[in-house]
């Protein structure tokens, strides 16, 4: 558990105890109004409380979605989003392109100006990503150098377009991508997002810097 974690579960046990004890402690109250005033003072403090702990651990569940270096979300939201988006497209008639983006060299990058550095150029690029993305687009830090991003109701070229202005904005940094249709190409989720990683494996090998679909 986290040190936000923790902190979060003691004050909503502090609320409760607060509560308990306060509530508890009213019956040796003589005065019937006082006891009823008190009573109403102690109820409120507690559920204040209460609900202060309950935002808390909601604000720290939609923290565990991020990835706390980029920015952008993380792997474990993938799987839910693409579905989500995936049935939207479904119930709509639409489609919704993918890409999977790699940072061309970025092991050369670590090597010779270390991992603070490289670190740099990740959190760099994770702006320039939210820069360039429509509202509606989501996008993904897959693992190390690796991104994916979602384009609801977009086709392969649309998205291609926009990762072209995004290659022209994080120079001199460079990425390979490979994009991917749904339903048009894949209607499998997992295939669709394997269709994207062979196009950019096929990027890669056709000289990096390349966006392939």
């Amino acid at each position: 558990m986290t040190p936000r974690e923790r902190r979060s579960a003691r004050i909503g046990c502090g609320a409760m105890l607060l509560l308990t004890l306060g509530l508890g402690s009213v019956v040796f109250l003589a005065d019937v109004r006082l006891r009823a005033a008190v009573a109403a003072a102690v109820a409120a403090g507690g559920w204040w409380l209460y609900a202060a702990a309950a935002r808390s651990r909601s604000r720290l569940a939609r923290l565990s979605l991020r990835d706390p270096l980029t920015g952008l979300y993380n792997r474990r939201y993938l799987a839910q989003r693409l579905a989500e988006e995936a049935s939207r497209a479904d119930r709509r008639g639409g489609t919704l392109a993918l890409a999977v983006v790699d940072l061309d060299d970025f092991k050369r990058v670590n090597d010779t100006r270390g991992h603070l550095y490289g670190d740099r150029v990740l959190r760099s690029f994770g702006q320039a990503v939210r820069a360039a993305l429509r509202r509606s687009d989501v996008a993904f830090r897959y693992g190390g150098e690796e991104f994916v991003l979602l384009f609801p109701d977009t086709r392969a070229g649309e998205a291609v377009r926009v990762l072209e202005r995004l290659m022209e904005s994080v120079r001199p940094t460079r990425f390979s991508a490979g994009v991917a249709e749904y339903p048009t190409e894949e209607r499998a989720l997992a295939a669709l997002l394997h269709l994207a990683d062979m196009r950019l494996a096929h990027a890669k090998r056709a000289g990096k810097g390349r966006i392939q679909a």
